[in-house]
């Protein structure tokens, strides 16, 4: 019996975790005073995701492969560096609590 992958939309695995990553940071202690508005969290993963490579996938197999992936120290030091880059930016430009 041939077993079939699990497919799923079409999605960016950076995308995900960097949505996860934006949310997390934007409500914890270092960032009291930021606005945490849909549209500043969108745009804070706007110029984070423009730093950093995608990975789009199409199957679960795929995903946690891209996870496995992202989630190496190398990589997560990036990711966290421009999202946390991306949060300063529109802390400095948009309007705060």
């Amino acid at each position: 019996m041939i077993q079939h992958e699990q497919t799923i939309p079409l999605m960016n695995a950076t995308e995900e975790l960097v949505q996860g990553i934006v949310r997390f940071l934007i409500y914890g202690p270092e960032y009291p005073t930021y606005c945490h508005c849909e549209q500043c969290e969108a745009k804070i993963c706007a110029i984070a995701l423009n730093h950093l490579q995608s990975y789009y996938v199409t199957t679960t197999e795929d995903r946690e492969k891209a996870y496995m992936h992202l989630k190496q120290p190398a990589q997560m030091h990036e990711i966290n560096k421009q999202v946390i880059h991306a949060i300063h930016i529109i802390g400095q430009n948009e309007h705060k609590k």
